[in-house]
């Protein structure tokens, strides 16, 4: 943010990861897609991306450029 803020650049803060996340279970990464269920549970949800962005807006908030 430094550098775009001293540069005069604007800052668009996306996520590309197409709503896949590798999560560590027990030492080795497994793909899982927000919402869908696996064995019966649901590994990351919608809630989760929701508090992504509300932590993600509340650390930049103050930052014009973004």
């Amino acid at each position: 943010m430094a550098w775009a803020k001293k540069y005069g650049m604007p800052v668009i803060i996306a996520i590309q990861n197409f709503g896949r996340y590798s999560i560590n279970k027990g030492g080795v990464y497994q793909e899982f897609i927000i919402d869908n269920v696996y064995a019966g549970v649901v590994e990351v949800s919608s809630d989760n991306l929701s508090d992504f962005w509300t932590r993600m807006s509340n650390e930049f908030m103050g930052e014009p450029t973004v």
